[in-house]
């Protein structure tokens, strides 16, 4: 694995104490593996399912939804927007498109799998217009790569992220972290990787 992007995160004296703590909680449920928050006008879902099937691999893929709701500037989000934190709290960047070209060859497998197990988004965006945007579309499919998306009041999109999968396992509460330009403050997700799959997958 090339490119590993680690970075440094200054914790308070408030979060180091979580390490004598019992493990923190994960956000709210909303399906099957997904987790919800909503921070202000941002709404961000996490579906952890497609990372239990990439724990042996270099890197490892989250299914997102991001919408936008209220009135106010528009707000654009890019793959660098995105941070995810290990149970250590170290914090690691989404993995550059050209580094996932070179090094993984499984994208076609995760566009597969995205199909037969869709991000559940329910009736969350009912009220929002949709927009087509991937930000690591698959080899041969159909989306389009968008190297920034440009969300508007009530509109929404889905994609997949990849991140370079920490040392060890995948244990814990791992949150990922969306730091959208024009929205403040940002929005923190906290899930964990499905058990059953995370065992069988050793």
């Amino acid at each position: 694995m090339s490119g590993l992007r680690v970075i440094p995160v200054i914790l308070g004296a408030a979060a180091l104490s979580l390490g004598a703590a019992e493990p923190p909680a994960t956000s709210e449920g909303y399906a099957y593996a997904t987790y919800r928050e909503v921070s202000d006008r941002l709404t961000l879902l996490v579906d952890a399912y497609p990372a239990a099937m990439h724990l042996g691999d270099p890197y490892f893929p989250v299914a997102v939804a991001v919408g936008l709701s209220g009135s106010g500037d528009n707000v654009r989000v890019t793959p660098e927007s995105f941070t995810l934190l290990d149970e250590k709290g170290t914090a690691y960047g989404a993995v550059p498109y050209q580094e996932l070209v070179r090094n993984y060859p499984k994208r076609q497998f995760d566009e597969s799998l995205l199909r037969s197990h869709p991000l559940v988004v329910g009736n969350q965006f009912d009220v929002s217009l949709p927009i087509d945007a991937e930000f690591y579309p698959a080899p041969a499919g159909r989306g389009v790569r968008a190297e920034r998306v440009e969300l508007g009041p009530f509109t929404w999109f889905r994609t997949i992220l990849y991140f370079p999968r920490p040392p060890g396992k995948l244990h814990g509460v791992l949150t990922l972290r969306l730091g959208a330009e024009g929205a403040e403050p940002p929005v923190s997700v906290r899930f964990r990787i499905p058990g059953v799959l995370r065992k069988a997958a050793r």
